[in-house]
């Protein structure tokens, strides 16, 4: 099975480099491994909620085209 991957560019502030700077120093990781372990907690503790905000607006968006057209 190949596990394909996803490069991601981003900036955050200064408080929260440090917060981050501190946890990797903490548990001996590099800052990209605290913040994609972040993201993929959030993002499996929100994946039903993400998906049906996303199906929501897509519902609300056809139905403004519908009305317009």
């Amino acid at each position: 099975m190949a596990i394909f991957m996803t490069a991601i560019t981003t900036r955050i502030s200064n408080e929260l480099d440090i917060i981050v700077s501190n946890v990797a120093k903490e548990i001996d990781r590099p800052k990209g491994y605290i913040i994609r372990k972040a993201i993929e907690s959030y993002l499996y503790r929100r994946k039903s909620r993400l998906i049906s905000c996303f199906v929501s607006y897509r519902k609300r968006r056809r139905s403004n085209f519908i009305r317009r057209y």
